[in-house]
Parts: C-alpha cells; sequence; structure tokens
C-alpha cells in the first residue's frame, strides 16, 4: 500500500512538472512567434518586449537573448537616425548586421538602413527640423 501510495505521488508529480514544461515551451513559441511577426513590421519596442516574454519563459535561450541584444541596437540606432547622429547610428547597424545566431531580418534590415542612412538623416533633418 505505501509502495503505490509512494508511485502515485511521483507519477502526480511528474505530470504537473511535464504540465507546467508544455506551458513554458507554449509561452516561449507564441513570444517568438509575436517577435517575428513584430520584427518584419520594424517595430521594435513590442519586439523587445516579446523577446523578454519568450526570455521568461526560457531563461536561457540564446536565440532570444541574441535577438534581443540586436532589437535593442536597433532601437538605439532609430534614435541616434532622429538625431542625426550618423556614425552612432552607422556603428549600431553593423553591430546589428554582424551578429550571428540572431533574427535574420533584423540583420537585412540593419544591412539595408545602414546602406541607405546618409539619405535618411538627410530627409528626416530636412522633414522634421
Amino acid at each position: 500500500m505505501k509502495r503505490l501510495v509512494s508511485v502515485l505521488l511521483i507519477l502526480g508529480s511528474s505530470l504537473l512538472l511535464a504540465s507546467c514544461s508544455s506551458q513554458a515551451n507554449s509561452d516561449y513559441q507564441n513570444a517568438m512567434t509575436q517577435a517575428k511577426s513584430t520584427v518584419d513590421k520594424g517595430n521594435y519596442s513590442t519586439a523587445q518586449a516579446q523577446y523578454n516574454k519568450a526570455l521568461t519563459a526560457k531563461k536561457s535561450d540564446q536565440t532570444a537573448q541574441t535577438s534581443l541584444k540586436q532589437v535593442k541596437l536597433m532601437r538605439t540606432a532609430d534614435t541616434d537616425v532622429q538625431q542625426a547622429k550618423k556614425s552612432a547610428a552607422k556603428e549600431k547597424l553593423q553591430q546589428v548586421a554582424a551578429t550571428e545566431h540572431g533574427n535574420s531580418t533584423l540583420v537585412k534590415q540593419a544591412k539595408t538602413l545602414r546602406a541607405k542612412l546618409p539619405t535618411v538623416i538627410r530627409l528626416f533633418v530636412n522633414c522634421c527640423w
């Protein structure tokens, strides 16, 4: 009888842990999907929040950590562009573009923006100053 109770407790605990793990994986997958979608749209603020959610579910996930770093750099580069800080923006965009094992869309966006940086800054300054 004691053995049966022990087996049932172990089995119940295992099922509970598996359920929690499954929920964390689902939360991670949803956050990563949302992050990718918002990166595709250039919404880096929301992407950053989604990568943070993914890391809450899987703290040591390298892809989420690397992508979060890229998004933060893109947000800072956007601010640099708005403030006409060409060299600072160029440096951050280069860091995003050179990132390995991160978000490939961010790499492409950084390369594109970096190539068009002088024009983008000129247009922004003429438009908004």
